[in-house]
């Protein structure tokens, strides 16, 4: 018998966009835009687990919700540092939801623009 995969859960999600608006003085005011209904994918990653007689055991993992994945590019410009500087703490395993989607040792480093935000939340004046 074959087995069908496993499905993907999608909820709906309000997204709030940002507009900025420039004033005469040179300041920016922000203003809420039309919320807007996004589509939130739920994925279950599969962890695999070597075992002591040589075997690998697949199991499912925590299922995690993936938002709008930004690049490394994008991220650095986030937190104020460089490219180079966010590739090598994705490298490093830093980042929770940092994932090269490609599979390619040349394929860029995408990562979670919550987790991005949340670290700028967290960084140290």
């Amino acid at each position: 018998m074959k087995k069908s995969p496993r499905p993907v859960m999608q909820t709906p999600t309000v997204m709030t966009p940002a507009i900025r608006i420039p004033q005469p003085d040179g300041s920016i005011l922000f203003r809420a835009g039309k919320p807007t209904v996004v589509e939130a994918i739920v994925m279950t990653p599969t962890e695999r687990i070597p075992q002591a007689d040589g075997s690998i055991l697949y199991r499912a993992g925590k299922p995690m919700v993936l938002d709008d994945l930004i690049g490394a590019r994008e991220a650095a410009k986030i937190l104020g540092m460089s490219p180079r500087w966010v590739g090598s703490e994705c490298a490093l395993g830093h980042f929770k939801t940092a994932q090269k989607p490609g599979l390619q040792p040349t394929s860029h480093w995408k990562i979670s623009r919550a987790e991005v935000f949340e670290r700028l939340k967290n960084q140290p004046e």
